[in-house]
């Protein structure tokens, strides 16, 4: 069963913060309000609430027959209150869906609220990821050129220690 009075006390509360905070101006009437990270404002969430509300008038106007007048919006009266509990069962039935779909509004906005921060979470990580792995392709290419280099200094070192070697022995430097 969903809690219709806890999420209206929840948007309510939501509502005087904002209003606390200035938020709700005489410019910010007149202005587009800057976009929010909520698909529904609390403000929206409460008119929907107020209008979702239905309310059964059994009141019935004056009738204006000039001598029975009075006689007539009296049977008029009795007639509506006897014929009225279908209207009173429907209006209950319509109230009772409207609050749940209005508690739905708020549980999807939490939800889409939600998902939305934990998108910017996930993308702020694939950055960083992105950036890590730029860094560390630079790194290996870093540790790649000094390890050639230090392959070439060997290469020319051992090429120096074997004509050493050759003239050493008095014969010709190898060729590689």
């Amino acid at each position: 069963m969903i809690d219709v009075d806890a999420v209206m006390a929840d948007l309510r509360e939501r509502v005087a913060e904002k209003k606390a905070r200035g938020l709700y101006g005489v410019d910010a009437l007149i202005v587009d309000r800057p976009p929010t990270g909520e698909p529904f404002s609390p403000e929206e969430l409460e008119r929907v609430r107020g209008l979702a509300v239905l309310h059964y008038d059994l009141n019935v106007g004056p009738s204006t027959k000039p001598v029975l007048g009075r006689l007539v919006t009296k049977v008029k009266g009795t007639l509506v209150r006897g014929v009225s509990q279908p209207g009173f069962s429907l209006t209950s039935q319509l109230n009772a869906y409207h609050g749940s779909l209005v508690a739905y509004l708020a549980r999807m906005a939490h939800e889409i609220t939600r998902l939305q921060q934990e998108l910017a979470t996930v993308r702020a990580e694939a950055l960083r990821a992105v950036d890590a792995v730029r860094e560390a392709e630079v790194d290996r290419q870093r540790d790649l050129g000094q390890l050639e280099g230090r392959v070439e200094e060997l290469a020319d070192r051992l090429r120096a220690a074997e004509a050493r070697v050759a003239e050493l022995e008095g014969g010709a430097p190898p060729q590689g």
